[in-house]
């Protein structure tokens, strides 16, 4: 009896010695799992703060869209339009969206078996085995958190996608603006050859004029010598005098056009002016010496009667330069209107070089100041 019991003492003492290092053993291994559990649990959390938790709301992009239409002469009010931004996902620009936070549900991390109302852990009814998914469990979380992850790299892939498309895009763009830039490198290398050809004819153009200086010297020549033979053509001269009050008449039956003023019209009594601003110079002619006019539709009724069908007579009249109200006049010249068109209220007038000041420029108030 005493050798059974000091065997079982044994035994017991053995057996709390294996205990004690299985539990030992164990505290180390529940240690290793619950610090494992932790940095899983605090990493988890830390990870969801860059998922985002809902997609950007989808926008319209309602950027300028780019011309499509072929570049010609023709003023274009509403051309081509590419439709590349009607696809354009502009959402994907959203940048610092709402990601999840997990910090309220730690609690929850912590439940890895589903729990009643009583917090009692809840089987299978059929099979008995506890259960792991559901609302309030770890694995609830560790779903909505992979649905997100899922969902957020489709959006990335479909950001990549539309980076592609915008690529191609770009693409076409540089290469269209490459071939206009082209076609206007052309086009101004054709610009460079018509100036040169203009300049060219201006050239061959003032060797003409000279030609004609010169031909007018003989011509004056000539005069003088004719002068020295009166007495033999003196009938002529009185039939040249007919001849010419003749082409006056008939100058002034044609003087509605836009011919070049003739110095040698005679000028008749002009009728009733008002004082004040008549028009402003449009565009002038240094060359030929004479200005185009915008006239008012007052002036011109002045000229030729309210109802603009009286016969026209040339009028002199000056011109200043514009200056502001407090600024003294500044006279430039005088100028006589030779030719109207009436039913544009325009007028060309011969530049009276006696008179003239200033060069003439384009803006120039025509006025008239006597009574």
């Amino acid at each position: 009896m005493g050798k059974l019991l000091r065997f079982l003492s044994v035994l017991f003492l053995v057996l709390s010695i294996a205990a004690l290092t299985l539990g030992i053993l164990l505290f180390e291994k529940r240690e290793q799992l619950k610090g494992r559990t932790q940095k899983l649990e605090e990493t988890l959390i830390k990870l969801a703060k860059f998922i985002e938790g809902a997609p950007a709301e989808p926008e319209t992009a309602t950027f300028t869209a780019k011309d499509t239409s072929d570049c010609t002469p023709e003023v274009l009010e509403n051309p081509e339009r590419s439709p590349f931004w009607s696809t354009y996902h502009l959402q994907m620009e959203k940048q610092n969206l709402t990601t999840v936070d997990l910090n309220p549900k730690r609690e929850q991390l912590k439940n890895y078996y589903l729990l009643d109302a009583e917090g009692k852990i809840v089987k299978d009814p059929v099979t008995g085995i506890r259960i792991t998914d559901g609302r309030g469990t770890m694995q609830a979380v560790l779903t909505d958190i992979l649905g997100k992850t899922e969902e957020q790299l489709k959006r990335f892939n479909e950001t990549r996608n539309e980076l592609r498309v915008v690529r191609e895009e770009l693409v076409a763009t540089v290469e269209d603006l490459n071939k206009r830039k082209a076609d206007l490198r052309k086009a101004l290398a054709e610009i460079v050859a018509l100036n040169e050809t203009i300049a060219q004819r201006d050239q061959t153009i003032a060797a003409l004029n000279q030609t004609i200086d010169g031909l007018k010297a003989d011509i004056a020549a000539r005069d003088d010598t004719i002068a020295q033979q009166v007495n033999q053509i003196a009938q002529l001269e009185l039939d040249k005098e007919e001849q010419k009050k003749e082409i006056n008449r008939l100058r002034l039956i044609i003087s509605e056009g836009f011919h070049l003023p003739i110095d040698e019209i005679p000028l008749p009594e002009y009728r009733r002016i008002d004082m004040g601003d008549k028009g402003t110079v449009s565009s002038l002619n240094d060359e030929w010496n004479y200005v185009v006019l915008d006239v008012t539709e007052a002036f011109m009724q002045e000229l030729v009667g309210k109802d603009k069908s009286a016969a026209f007579t040339p009028v002199e009249l000056l011109l200043k330069r514009p200056k502001r109200p407090d600024e003294a006049l500044e006279f430039v010249t005088k100028v006589r209107i030779t030719n109207i068109k009436r039913d544009k209220n325009l007028a060309i007038g011969n530049i009276l070089s006696d008179w003239q000041v200033r060069p003439v420029q384009k803006g120039d108030v025509l006025y008239y100041m006597f009574p």
